[in-house]
């Protein structure tokens, strides 16, 4: 089997074809993958992401005899299309089901309503500390598995860009970091403390600048704890200029503002 870190830098649909030997030789035996990726797309409306996701596999027709395993999809999509929420640390809670509906409660008690149409996920990153519930559309899931099951694709997963930064990234630094994630219309903060996620929040942006949307984005940050109580040491950013940080954070200097590496999820064919 040959073990795969698929790299998800933005909202993106992403196919894998495990394709049989064919003379190519891998440590794990003759099994080879091909990855389509297709990004030139937006994303954020049902309509939009499932006639990208038809164009895909349109466009890469699947000889099954070929397969040593199905093909397998993978989406990300922009935050718009999800809702989110916060989960402070309960030790009891290691059932999935439990934790799942403990989410929907999350939710309602911040008026958001997720029993009805929504198909809501969570799952503990690390033990001790908070993690990140979200929430996307029954339909939405539902035309897309019906896609993938149409054309002999399995659908791995569907994930939205800060689900995909909480539960993808690997070894998150145990000093304070801010990811500032862009996906598309909107802006997303993901704080950590020692390590641990601390908070979440999200800001649209308004036409076309970026900037003013990062300034809200971080007045509401810095409303909550202040980063220079947090010492906080480096701000990752995806899809967002460093320089633009670096102007509106010109107090903090020693503040080290670089790009989010890829986030990975360790696939198997």
């Amino acid at each position: 089997m040959l073990p795969l870190w698929l790299n998800l830098l933005k909202p993106s649909i992403q196919l894998a074809v495990a394709d049989k030997g064919y003379g190519k030789q891998s440590w794990f035996g003759r099994t080879t993958a091909n990855w389509s990726v297709k990004t030139d797309v937006s994303l954020n409306s049902q309509d939009r992401l499932t006639a990208a996701v038809e164009q895909l596999l349109d466009d890469r027709p699947i000889q099954k005899k070929a397969l040593s395993r199905p093909a397998r999809l993978t989406i990300i999509v922009p935050d718009e299309v999800a809702r989110f929420e916060l989960l402070p640390w309960i030790p009891s809670l290691m059932q999935d089901d439990e934790l799942r509906q403990f989410a929907i409660e999350r939710f309602e008690l911040h008026n958001q309503s997720v029993r009805d149409g929504w198909v809501v996920q969570a799952e503990w990153r690390t033990n001790e500390a908070n993690t990140l519930g979200y929430a996307l559309p029954q339909e939405l899931l539902e035309t897309l598995q019906n896609i993938a099951a149409k054309n002999g694709v399995q659908l791995t997963r569907v994930l939205p860009v800060s689900a995909l930064a909480h539960y993808g990234q690997l070894g998150i630094s145990r000093t304070s970091q801010l990811r500032l994630l862009n996906s598309g219309a909107r802006i997303s903060a993901l704080l950590y403390r020692h390590g641990k996620l601390h908070s979440h929040a999200i800001e649209a942006v308004r036409g076309n600048n970026n900037e003013d949307a990062l300034r809200r984005l971080l007045s509401r940050v810095q409303t909550n704890v202040a980063l220079t109580e947090l010492n906080l040491q480096q701000i990752a950013v995806m899809g967002i200029d460093p320089d633009i940080v670096r102007r509106i954070l010109v107090d903090s200097p020693n503040i080290r503002i670089h790009k989010l590496r890829p986030l990975r999820f360790r696939d198997w064919l």
